[in-house]
């Protein structure tokens, strides 16, 4: 098996954060046609509000904390 990139370490804020600026990028400009970019966001946002309500970090509280 051929890898068509070398593996570059970087945390995974960073990956995250530079593919939703790509994302948004592509959204607005619109050159990549086919690719529902603004559902990726959504997506992002989705999963954000979701580990943050499971901490327990939002106002609507869940029933049990979920601690590491």
């Amino acid at each position: 098996m051929l890898l068509l990139f070398f593996p570059v370490p970087m945390p995974a804020w960073l990956f995250v954060t530079g593919y939703a600026v790509i994302e948004l990028f592509l959204g607005v400009t619109g050159t990549q046609a086919g690719v529902a970019h603004f559902a990726h966001l959504g997506g992002m946002v989705g999963g954000y509000a979701m580990i943050q309500y499971w901490r327990g970090k939002l106002p609507i509280k869940p029933k049990r904390l979920l601690l590491r």
